[in-house]
Formats: structure tokens, C-alpha cells, sequence
């Protein structure tokens, strides 16, 4: 007969963080062996007896409810241990970390998915918010039932101590709630696991402040004298054509091709949404100027043919990470994508 294995759901208060908080953990004893398995979820010893309470409520009674059915979890994969051993409990109670369970390989996955479909500079933002993940937890797994509410909080305060902008965490934890999404549909995380929405925690959004220039600002950068075909010439005859042309960015300036332009017309599909299905792509149409014309003379590539880049930013033979550092040393003279 095996052995007794007990669980228990506790506060383990020799582990104190800098937030003078400590970690719920789950508590598996095995013949006078005991080991602690991070629920989570963190709190003072008082937030923690609002937890285990007879009468906990709001956001309380949601975590006892959580760590109860993790509890339960862990007891049914004992049950199920022909022989236990704490190896064999890992496993069989992680077992879906080996796949679409572990939050830092859902980032590997998808990072290499976007990557294949050309979609680089996305990935390259699942990157940033990957290696910051991993920063903050310390870590070399983490499953997505280990990410809460509190968590996020947690994670979203690290990241404002460390003088990320509203924007960035938004960015960040916008890529977590994606493979969040991901993992439910595929079945590897409970639905009512899900941390985010109202009620539990919801991303903050940074506020995009639009500064218009005026007219008589825009015809001094129009009208300045540069050196001809310098540097700077270049770039505001950039800016100029993004201008003339309604706001067409430069990752989509870079991209256009002679064949996109249809007489007093430039046609193009933004480069955002150019992997949507396409019922759902919507060209853009911007009227060429006699001043984006000139533009385009100036600097355009020759001979003007159909298959040919109008400006020379990009080539033919890049590949999708070569163009995202082009473009964004475009942008960006001092940028190094190293």
C-alpha cells in the first residue's frame, strides 16, 4: 500500500518579496519530505486569511475557488501514481507543460510562427515582451495557470519600476493575452482560468497624445533649404511624400513598387494588413501631387519598371528581417538591429 501523501494550500512566509508579499503555495508532503510548488498568487499573511476564510468574498473568494481546483488537481494525479514519487507527481501534474501549457514555449512557438510568415516586426515585439517575462519571473518555466490577476499586477508594476511606459506594458501584455486566447482554444487551459477582463485585470492603455502642425510649420520643413541630396535632403522629401500622400508611413513607402501607381494615383495594400484574408484587405488610394511626382523623379529607382521598388530603401533580395532593420534605420539613421 503506498504510502500517505498529503496537500495542503499555504502561505510560504520564508520566501518575502521586495513588495513585502509572500507566495501561496502548494504543499506536498511525502514520507517526512516536503515540497512547495508556486500557486500564483501572492499576499500578505492577512490578504491570505481573507482567502482561506469561511466566508471570503469578492476577488478572495475567486482565488480560494482557483486554488481549491488546483488542490483538487494535484490530488487526483496522486491518486492516479501507481508508486508516488515527487518526480512522478511533477510530471503526471505538469504534464502539459511540455507543450501548449508553458507560457515562455507558447512565446517560442509563436515567434517562430510569425517569423516564417514574414511577420517580423510582430515578432519581434513577442520577443521584447518574451525576454521581459522572463526577466521578471526569474525563471525557466511558467504555466499559464500560474498567470493571474495578481500576477499581471505584479508584473505590470515590476515593468513600470523599471521605466517601461504605459504603451510598452499595453504592448507586452497584449502578447500574453493573445497566447492566453490561444492555449483556451486549444484546450490547454481552462476557460475560467482566463486573468484578464472585467473584474480581474484589464491592460492599461497609454494615451496617444496627436500634435498637429501648422500650416505655416509645415511649409518652413517643406520650404528649408537643405543641401541637395544630402541626408537630410532625403529625409524631408520622406516626410514630404508621407505628407502629400495622406499619411502613408515609411514601412509602406518603402514597399511600393512603380506597379502601384495608376497615373495621378498611387494603389497599395498597408503592409499591416496584407496577411488578412482578402475580403478583408482595403486598398488605400492616395492622389499623386505634381510635388510627390517630383519626388518620385528625383529619387525614384530607374528604369521605372513595373516589379521595381519606386524608392531605394529596400531591395529585392531581403529577406523580412533584413527589411524590418532597413526600414527602421529608415526611420531611424541611429538605429543598430543589433
Amino acid at each position: 500500500m503506498m504510502r500517505k501523501v498529503t496537500t495542503a494550500i499555504i502561505l510560504d512566509t520564508r520566501k518575502k518579496r521586495k513588495t513585502g508579499l509572500f507566495p501561496v503555495t502548494l504543499r506536498v508532503t511525502y514520507m517526512r519530505k516536503q515540497k512547495y510548488y508556486v500557486m500564483g498568487y501572492h499576499y500578505t499573511p492577512e490578504e491570505f486569511e481573507k482567502v482561506i476564510g469561511p466566508k471570503p468574498r469578492n476577488k478572495y473568494k475567486e482565488a480560494k475557488m482557483k486554488l481549491l481546483k488546483m488542490e483538487e488537481k494535484a490530488i487526483r494525479v496522486i491518486e492516479s501514481l501507481p508508486e508516488f514519487s515527487f518526480y512522478a507527481f511533477e510530471e503526471a501534474f505538469f504534464k502539459k507543460s511540455t507543450s501548449s501549457n508553458l507560457v515562455f514555449d507558447a512565446f517560442e512557438k509563436t515567434i517562430i510562427r510569425l517569423k516564417g510568415e514574414g511577420r517580423v516586426g510582430t515578432a519581434d515585439s513577442y520577443k521584447c515582451s518574451y525576454n521581459s517575462l522572463k526577466k521578471f519571473t526569474n525563471r525557466k518555466s511558467l504555466t499559464f495557470e500560474e498567470v493571474t490577476p495578481d500576477f499581471l499586477k505584479s508584473y505590470e508594476g515590476w515593468m513600470i519600476q523599471h521605466d517601461k511606459s504605459v504603451t510598452t506594458v499595453g504592448i507586452y501584455l497584449r502578447c500574453m493575452k493573445a497566447l492566453f486566447n490561444e492555449a483556451i482554444q486549444l484546450g490547454a487551459v481552462q476557460p475560467e482560468l482566463y486573468p484578464f477582463g472585467r473584474r480581474k485585470y484589464q491592460i492599461p492603455a497609454g494615451r496617444n497624445v496627436k500634435k498637429a502642425l501648422s500650416l505655416a510649420e509645415i511649409e518652413k520643413i517643406v520650404c528649408y533649404a537643405f543641401l541637395p541630396y544630402s541626408s537630410e535632403d532625403w529625409a524631408k522629401d520622406l516626410w514630404a511624400f508621407s505628407y502629400l500622400c495622406n499619411g502613408i508611413n515609411i514601412k509602406d513607402i518603402a514597399r511600393l513598387k512603380y506597379q502601384n501607381i495608376d497615373g495621378d494615383q498611387v494603389v497599395f495594400v498597408r503592409a499591416k494588413t496584407k496577411l488578412t484574408s482578402r475580403q478583408q484587405q482595403k486598398p488605400v488610394v492616395a492622389y499623386l501631387t505634381p510635388e510627390a511626382k517630383n519626388i518620385i523623379e528625383k529619387w525614384g529607382n530607374k528604369p521605372a519598371m513595373p516589379t521595381k521598388y519606386v524608392f531605394p530603401i529596400l531591395t529585392a533580395d531581403m529577406d523580412p528581417e533584413k527589411e524590418l532593420a532597413t526600414t527602421r534605420q529608415t526611420i531611424n539613421p541611429h538605429y543598430s538591429s543589433g
